[in-house]
């Protein structure tokens, strides 16, 4: 399991409002995979939406990433 902590850097941010209404509760979930384009396939055609590029985390060892809604 990885933790990643967020802050914002200034008020123009744009995860200001969301992490306000937030604080301190979880922000999102990681999952360790074995087929990363299998899985994401899997998920949208259950209706979720890619919302970032796939890329490389380097707060985890530069391990391949991708958030979906």
């Amino acid at each position: 399991m990885f933790t990643e902590l967020i802050t914002l850097l200034n008020n123009e941010s744009p995860i200001t409002n969301r992490l306000k209404k937030q604080e301190n509760s979880p922000y999102h979930i990681c999952y360790e995979i074995d087929n990363m384009n299998c899985e994401i396939n899997k998920l949208i055609n259950n209706e979720f939406a890619v919302i970032t590029q796939l890329s490389e985390a380097p707060a985890l060892d530069n391990k391949k990433v991708v958030f979906l809604y």
